[in-house]
């Protein structure tokens, strides 16, 4: 009997500290950050970056956050790429709840960026996004692009997870 109850309190506690998960933030508003992230998009690389975090990729964490999650800073094709990840294997949520911060966090991004970027909304088979692209430039010339995006898959497996991501991508003008 002792060591039933030894084995079952041994499980519990590793699901709970192995197995944690986060509320979805309210991210009731993030425009301080938005527009320091705006005023560095030259500059992502340098400024955002901390300890490396993939040997393989040219990838970085950074201490800066949105919404209480730390971004990963990573080389794309000699371009920079800040994101922040708001994953199901990190938060608790159903898709409803991880759709609702999808809209919340585009309405934001909309509101920083409306009198200098255009949008565009493209469904895709695991969710949508919201692309926003320099006024004038459309979007394959934008240096300065964001993407708010709702997956309902993971890409590796296919399997169901929800995320949400927020990506910002500068491409230098030539």
């Amino acid at each position: 009997m002792k060591r039933v109850f030894l084995f079952s309190g041994w499980l519990l506690i590793s699901q709970l500290v192995f197995a944690q998960k986060k509320s979805l933030p309210e991210c009731s508003s993030i425009e301080t950050q938005l527009s320091e992230i705006d005023n560095s998009f030259d500059n992502l690389m340098t400024k955002f970056k901390t300890t490396k975090k993939s040997s393989i990729f040219d990838q970085w964490n950074s201490d800066f956050s949105i919404c209480g999650e730390k971004g990963t800073v990573q080389q794309i094709k000699g371009f920079p790429e800040f994101s922040f990840e708001f994953s199901g294997e990190n938060y608790n949520g159903v898709k409803s709840e991880f759709d609702s911060l999808f809209v919340h966090v585009g309405k934001q991004v909309y509101a920083f960026y409306k009198a200098t970027h255009d949008y565009s909304i493209i469904e895709e088979d695991d969710g949508k996004s919201i692309r926003f692209y320099e006024k004038g430039k459309g979007t394959t010339l934008s240096g300065k692009s964001i993407w708010v995006k709702v997956r309902y898959k993971d890409l590796l497996t296919g399997s169901e997870l929800y995320s949400v991501l927020l990506v910002f991508e500068y491409i230098k003008p030539k």
